[in-house]
């Protein structure tokens, strides 16, 4: 069921946008509070658009399921190969448990990137979060999100 799933949400990212270039890639990292797991997360990129998608989906118990949509307002060339991005974003997780719990929030991606190849790129990236957990009535929760990881181009 994993593999269908992976399948199928790599199909979409892929028939979404033909005329653009795809970035297809893995991170991994590290969670502080509320949102994404510390575990395998796959991502798009559009080379022609600021946007990064991002999937996580750990069959595990508790079950989760957490996605990120980054809107990339700045991304620069720092020095040589280095870029360096930063904008808002959003996150949103579901996770399995007694209670289930769902949170959502708020993220600032700041982040390096180089491309090794021009279809290879190694990315590093920090998130400060807010999160907000509406059915336990939490206002609002800081966190840190942390990846890293790599994308090929198509």
């Amino acid at each position: 069921m994993k593999k269908i799933i992976i399948v199928l949400v790599i199909l979409l990212m892929i028939t979404s946008v033909s005329a653009f270039s795809l970035g297809i890639g893995l991170s991994t990292g590290l969670n502080v509070g509320q949102g994404m797991p510390s575990n395998l997360m796959l991502s798009a990129k559009f080379d022609q658009l600021p946007f990064l998608l991002g999937i996580a989906v750990d069959f595990d118990d508790p079950f989760f399921l957490g996605a990120t949509a980054d809107f990339w307002a700045f991304n620069e060339n720092l020095t040589g190969p280095i870029n360096f991005y930063a904008g808002p974003g959003l996150y949103t997780a579901i996770q399995g448990g007694d209670p289930a719990q769902i949170s959502l929030g708020a993220r600032v991606p700041l982040g390096l990137n180089v491309f090794l190849l021009n279809f290879f790129e190694l990315f590093i990236e920090v998130a400060p979060t807010l999160g907000f957990l509406p059915e336990f009535n939490i206002p609002g929760s800081v966190g840190l999100q942390a990846a890293a990881g790599f994308r090929f181009w198509f």
